[in-house]
C-alpha cells in the first residue's frame, strides 16, 4: 500500500490517480466512491468503517484520465491513526472493481490544517 498523509481534522482534498498496470485508467462515464476503515495494530483492517461511499469528482479524462478528487468532510480523518482507504469504480455498463486499497496516515498536527 502507498501512502498518504493528512493532519488530524485536515479537509484538504485527495487527489488520486487510478491506473492499470501503469497507464492512468480511463474514467469516462464512470462512478467513483470512496470507502474507508482503520487500519488495526496487527495490520489487519477493521470492519469498522470510517467512509463510507464518499463522492468523488472526476477530472477531465481527455486531459487528466484516472484522476479524481476526494473532498472528505469535518470529520472524516477526526482520528489520529493508519487508514486503508480503497477507490470504487463503477463503470457505465454497471461492472464494478476497485484498485488496491491505500494506506492513510492521520497524524496529530501542531498547527491546525484545513
Amino acid at each position: 500500500m502507498t501512502a498518504i498523509r493528512r493532519a488530524q481534522g485536515s479537509t484538504r482534498p485527495v487527489k488520486l490517480t487510478i491506473t492499470t498496470g501503469d497507464e492512468p485508467l480511463d474514467l469516462t462515464s464512470a462512478t467513483v466512491k470512496i470507502y474507508m476503515r482503520p487500519i488495526l495494530r496487527d495490520d489487519t483492517i477493521s470492519d469498522q468503517m470510517v467512509v463510507n461511499g464518499a463522492a468523488t469528482t472526476l477530472a477531465n479524462q481527455t486531459t487528466n484520465p484516472g484522476e479524481v478528487t476526494w473532498e472528505p468532510a469535518t470529520g472524516d480523518f477526526a482520528n489520529v491513526g493508519s487508514y486503508a482507504l480503497q477507490p470504487w469504480i463503477t463503470f457505465p455498463d454497471d461492472t464494478e472493481d476497485g484498485p488496491e486499497p491505500i494506506r492513510l496516515e492521520v497524524f496529530d498536527s501542531l498547527v491546525p490544517e484545513s
